[in-house]
């Protein structure tokens, strides 16, 4: 549901949290929750991004990083986009696709 969503660098569409600039604050509301989440979760996969550096990029990063080594705990991240950013050497999985086409072909599939 959308109200499950954490935008936490706001929304185009939801008067109440408007868009944060680079030079603005996120609610801190939602910082907790994106920092809880990206301490625990077990997949994470981002579509459309470029991971250029925002607070939600730990998400990736983290869930990455408990991926690897003998002591493993989560699947690690897929990264969905057709241009590089600099997690793919650490995801689990990589597509270089547009994220409608990726979509579009696992619906396919189900």
């Amino acid at each position: 549901k959308q109200e499950d969503i954490n935008e936490v660098h706001g929304s185009w569409f939801d008067p109440s949290n408007p868009v944060v600039k680079y030079s603005g604050t996120l609610r801190d509301d939602l910082f907790d929750d994106m920092e809880q989440q990206a301490d625990s979760a077990d997949l994470v996969m981002v579509m459309g991004t470029s991971l250029t550096g925002l607070n939600a990029d730990q998400c990736v990063a983290k869930t990455a990083s408990r991926s690897t080594g003998p002591r493993a705990c989560s699947l690690g991240s897929v990264i969905i986009s057709p241009q590089r950013t600099g997690e793919d050497g650490a995801c689990s999985l990589r597509i270089f696709a547009k994220a409608d086409e990726v979509m579009e072909a696992l619906v396919r599939e189900l």
